[in-house]
């Protein structure tokens, strides 16, 4: 089986870090069509190779994604299946692919493990926590590898930060969306306003979900008036696509949507997880076939829906989790012959609401009133009090952080195409730069170069030229940079107003990338 240069970058990177914490439990940050289900095999052959007394269990929570990963095993290793959804109880397997419903209760009949691979492990954590725990019992070194699109819960907790169920310590591997669309290996998306709006204002939030509730969306969102005018909409919008999915907010509303498609003479269907078993499969296989133009779910065709042709996406369904939110975009991020891209139709404000897909992040866990803040080592991953600038438990000092990054709400930007490198610093696209005074702390005026990235209404770095500094040291600094990146040859100039006017008139050269620190807005590294 031969790995693309970032697949096998992944994987090393996996299991140098099994190799380096004896006690981690990493997670890969892999984006949906980058082939979680590969490099879950690469992964697998690797540890069986490793270590042929004992067995790697590949687990997951939908039969779909059993099946996919099962499908990527090299022929020489004998894999086995284990999934009351698929109809096969097998545990002969040295790789054993698994749903964690069918699996769950039976930890005691498992063979020796060396290692645990759990796909999308963000969409039951307590039970794979759960699980593990009871693994342990019997094979007690066992490793545990999580590999997900979205490495956060449904409120965007980290996972590596729960306060409980905490089962990962940190991620090890990370690819970029930016690096696999620049390599053709993921399609682009397309982002469309669409005219009519669906408004979840005043809908309550489920405290267990950090999600609108949802019972009181469908009630808001599912009127009929409304379903009619979206369906003529969408059929406009997507007259020249082929395969669209249509997200909807529930049960009822995914009925009534694709009945009003149906009305005007579109061949519409509907997958829901009551949807019997050979139904939903024939479904699937005419919409992966081009015999079916629109399918309509809420939650099915969500995760582990494989559907590369997919090149239209209509989201009706408000949310407030970074985890629909992207796990909705990836479905139309995969590649496929004679498809150009994927247009994004959206009915709501997600695509305002949350930044571009590749900058979505997680969080730690939020601090509830009275709690005292604390914040994870990103060293020994202890949880310590929020204000220490030494870790007490492994010494590790943190460095200071300026001021966070500031996102555009609004610019309804789904891909950005930043680079995040290894220490959490990132590369942003520059499309222009602008150039202003400012005056300093200490009362002096210096030139603030702003740099922009594509579809951004806000600057995503700024670089200070003090080159005039009481200290001379720093103006000297300073000064030698701006005469580097100057176009021309030329005396220094005599003031910041001098300076400013060169800039503005196209003299200095600018970056095509820049660099910028986690936390920080100063630029620190820039490519031409």
């Amino acid at each position: 089986m031969k790995l693309r240069p970032y697949q096998d970058r992944a994987v090393g990177l996996l299991l140098d870090h099994l190799d380096a914490y004896p006690n981690a439990t990493p997670i890969g940050w892999l984006p949906t069509g980058s082939g979680k289900s590969v490099i879950a095999a690469a992964l697998a052959g690797e540890m069986v190779a490793r270590d042929r007394a004992r067995a790697v269990l590949v687990v997951t929570h939908r039969r779909e994604l059993v099946q996919q990963n099962s499908e990527k095993l090299p022929r020489h290793i004998h894999g086995s299946v284990f999934s009351a959804g698929l109809g096969k109880k097998d545990l002969s397997g040295k790789v054993i692919f698994a749903s964690i419903q069918s699996i769950a209760k039976h930890a005691s009949k498992l063979p020796p493990l060396s290692a645990i691979i759990i796909d999308e492990p963000q969409f039951a954590a307590a039970g794979y926590f759960e699980f593990a725990e009871e693994i342990r019992k019997y094979s007690p070194q066992v490793r545990i590898i999580g590999l997900t699109a979205t490495p956060y819960t449904g409120n965007g907790t980290w996972l590596h930060m729960l306060p409980k169920h905490r089962l990962f310590t940190g991620i090890a591997a990370e690819v970029a969306i930016a690096e696999l669309l620049n390599d053709d290996y993921l399609s682009q998306l397309v982002p469309y306003r669409a005219a009519t709006q669906l408004d979840a204002g005043g809908i309550d939030i489920d405290q267990r979900t950090g999600d609108y509730a949802q019972g009181a969306l469908q009630a808001a969102i599912d009127i009929g008036n409304t379903n009619v005018r979206v369906a003529t909409e969408i059929t406009d919008i997507f007259a020249e696509r082929k395969s669209v999915l249509v997200f909807c907010t529930g049960v009822e509303h995914t009925k009534h949507m694709a009945e009003a498609l149906r009305l005007h003479g579109e061949d519409a269907a509907v997958v829901l997880a009551s949807t019997p078993m050979k139904e939903r499969d024939r479904l699937i296989g005419d919409f992966r076939a081009g015999r079916l133009k629109y399918l309509c779910s809420c939650e099915v065709v969500l995760v582990g829906f494989d559907a590369t042709n997919t090149d239209g996406i209509a989201c009706l369904r408000p949310t407030m989790s970074p985890l629909i939110w992207v796990q909705l975009l990836g479905r139309g991020m995969r590649i496929h012959s004679g498809k150009a891209n994927c247009l994004v139709a959206d009915f709501t404000a997600n695509s305002e609401t949350f930044p571009p897909v590749d900058e979505i992040e997680g969080h730690p866990p939020k601090v509830k009133l009275g709690d005292t803040p604390t914040k994870m080592c990103d060293n020994c991953f202890s949880l310590i009090l929020a204000g220490l600038r030494i870790c007490p438990v492994c010494g590790h000092e943190f460095e200071f952080q300026t001021r966070e990054q500031k996102f555009d709400p609004d610019t309804g930007l789904l891909i950005s195409g930043v680079i995040k490198e290894a220490d959490g610093s990132k590369w942003y696209p520059v499309e222009r730069v602008e150039y202003e005074t400012r005056i300093t702390r200490n009362g002096i005026e210096a030139v603030v170069a702003n740099y922009y990235a594509p579809g951004r209404k806000t600057r995503v770095a700024e670089q200070w030229y003090n080159l005039f500094h009481h200290k001379p040291s720093v103006a000297n600094r300073d000064l030698t940079l701006w005469l580097r990146r100057q176009l021309t040859t030329g005396p220094a100039p005599m003031s910041a107003r001098e300076a400013l006017a060169r800039a503005e008139l196209g003299g200095m050269r600018e970056p095509t990338m820049v660099k910028v620190a986690p936390g920080s807005v100063f630029a620190v590294g820039y490519r031409q």
